[in-house]
């Protein structure tokens, strides 16, 4: 059984569609039971005496083996399940002409059964092809072909075209029900789909409203704490900053039932190092204090010229990837991260990227793969996001077991940037980014960019900071941002990420585009609301170096830029 499971099988692999697996293995199936029986058929015809049905069989055989062999069911299953239909048809057309040993009757039976056949191996075109087959048997009883072929009497052929056209409408309505069946089963999963998304959506944004709340509660009772207040005075703003905590710790739990959403990402093309790419990766993993696992990097110094595209992209798959497989818990052992160039042409890169690990959950985490790249895992997951990301580069998430440890890759062609030619492979060439005493500034003298829509946030934020930066100007969107950016040097940003008009996201990195063409660097400082799971990440793999979630104390606002200023 498990032989004949591993023949019906040939060609599907964990990423196949249910659906696409489901047609291959029917294809298999009758490949495997024409060639039986044809092969049968041969042997009985060599001890009985009947040549031309030997010889038919024969020739029909080696058409079938042809075509499994050139259009293989896995490759081309459209087209395979087509083909082996007409040649089906052909194959009983000749037994009817040129086979006498074959009773009129044995043949009506096959002809009979080919619309139930035909929609079972290829509901496409199976209809289309059952009533050609069925108006050529017609016709053929019209035109004396050979000798050794008899008619249909009148009657007989009334009755086969009676029973003929009732097969081919039972085909029918068997062929709509399966469509039916396969829609309402794609609307089923979309609906729920929809409704885990909304959900989280719905999560996302209350969790932002209540943290921006909560956070302009907090930076007003740093701002009213007073010494000259009484002891009662004091007690009540402690209660309140308790309670906010409290409050805090509850949205915290909220937001954990959430599943880390798809990203919406939008592409930018930059010139970037691939060392300098990877290297970003480890650093924002590094940082994560969650995150314990030892990640080498190799491969990369094999590249002698700088890529175009987007390494924000690379560093989003990479980090998911390696924080979604960690959920089946690495064993302890380091995890290998390998560049390797899989082919180069004048332009173009085409590399493969491989993570080699060992986790304690192989099975479950082989199961998930196979569902998210099948598409049947609904709720999203860090890997789905790995996934849903490569495809926006035509890519996608593939699965290896070798015996020893498990391996994750996928591949990208990425373009060369002939003008950036890296002169020494194995060592990224970087500009020296010491900061002299003199290149210091204190937060005092720093000219500071906030970018913010809510107004009331605004004015709290200035009021928590004024009387530790004397020059912060202010920006509503993204696109703001991006305006006064161009026309000011500022010493830092503090960048909200929800915005409407342009996000904090997208303006982080459209600002690191601009700065791709220089040397300089302005620390991005991103203030999120959301606080979900993988939020950190996104903003740090964007482009921001550092981060904070509301509701924040000015302390922690404060010490970070002036780490960033100083950095």
């Amino acid at each position: 059984m498990e032989f004949i499971h591993r023949i019906l099988s040939f060609g599907i692999s964990e990423n196949t569609e249910l659906s696409k697996a489901n047609r291959i293995k029917a294809l298999n199936a009758f490949y495997l039971s024409i060639v039986f029986i044809l092969v049968l058929s041969v042997i009985i015809a060599s001890f009985i005496d009947a040549p031309h049905l030997r010889i038919i069989n024969f020739i029909f055989l080696g058409i079938y083996i042809l075509t499994y062999v050139l259009f293989p069911p896995y490759k081309h299953v459209n087209n395979n399940g087509t083909s082996v239909l007409v040649i089906t048809g052909l194959l009983m057309l000749s037994g009817h002409l040129f086979i006498p040993e074959l009773s009129t009757n044995v043949m009506l039976a096959f002809f009979l059964l080919f619309p139930i056949i035909a929609i079972t191996v290829q509901a496409h075109r199976s209809i289309w092809i059952s009533a050609s087959l069925g108006i050529i048997i017609i016709a053929l009883n019209f035109i004396q072909i050979t000798d050794i072929f008899t008619p249909l009497k009148p009657l007989t052929l009334a009755i086969f075209i009676l029973i003929y056209s009732t097969m081919i409408l039972v085909a029918y309505f068997i062929e709509k029900s399966q469509t039916r069946l396969i829609q309402k089963q794609a609307k089923t999963a979309a609906y729920y789909e929809a409704e885990i998304k909304q959900k989280d959506v719905f999560i996302s944004q209350l969790s932002h409203k209540l943290r921006t709340s909560l956070s302009n509660i907090t930076l007003i009772n740093n701002l009213v704490q007073d010494s000259r207040m009484s002891s009662t005075q004091k007690e009540l703003l402690d209660t309140l900053k308790t309670s906010t905590f409290d409050l805090i710790n509850d949205v915290n739990e909220l937001v954990e039932i959430a599943t880390p959403a798809i990203i919406e990402f939008k592409q930018s093309i930059i010139s970037f190092s691939l060392a300098d790419a990877l290297e970003g990766t480890l650093g924002i993993l590094k940082s994560d204090k969650d995150f314990s696992t030892e990640i080498k990097i190799q491969g990369a110094e094999k590249l002698n010229y700088n890529l175009i595209g987007d390494p924000s992209l690379l560093r989003y798959v990479l980090i998911n990837l390696i924080k979604g497989t960690d959920e089946f818990k690495f064993s302890g052992d380091p995890v290998v991260l390998d560049v390797e160039i899989d082919y180069e042409s004048q332009n173009l890169f085409g590399l493969k990227f491989s993570m080699e690990f060992n986790v304690e959950d192989q099975k479950g985490l082989k199961i998930f793969l196979q569902n998210i790249t099948s598409k049947k895992e609904l709720r999203t997951s860090k890997l789905a996001n790995a996934n849903h990301l490569l495809a926006l580069t035509a890519s996608q998430l593939e699965f290896f077991f070798d015996g020893k440890r498990s391996i994750l890759f996928f591949y990208q062609d990425i373009s060369k940037d002939p003008t950036r030619k890296i002169e020494h492979p194995g060592l990224t060439k970087k500009q020296d980014t010491a900061v002299t005493k003199s290149d210091k500034k204190s937060l005092k003298e720093a000219n500071l960019l906030l970018v913010e829509d809510n107004a009331i946030n605004q004015k709290i934020v200035l009021l928590s900071l004024h009387s530790q930066v004397n020059q912060i100007d202010v920006a509503k969107n993204g696109k703001e941002a991006l305006g006064m950016f161009g026309v000011k040097k500022y010493d830092a940003i503090l960048m909200d990420i929800q915005m409407p008009v342009m996000d904090g996201l997208t303006a982080t990195k459209k600002i690191r585009e601009i700065e791709s063409t220089s040397d300089q660097r302005v620390p991005i400082l991103a203030i999120t609301a959301n606080a979900l799971a993988g939020d950190r990440d996104n903003c740090l793999a964007a482009g921001a170096d550092d981060y904070v979630s509301k509701p924040f104390q000015v302390d922690e606002v404060i010490t970070k830029i002036t780490d960033l200023l100083n950095k």
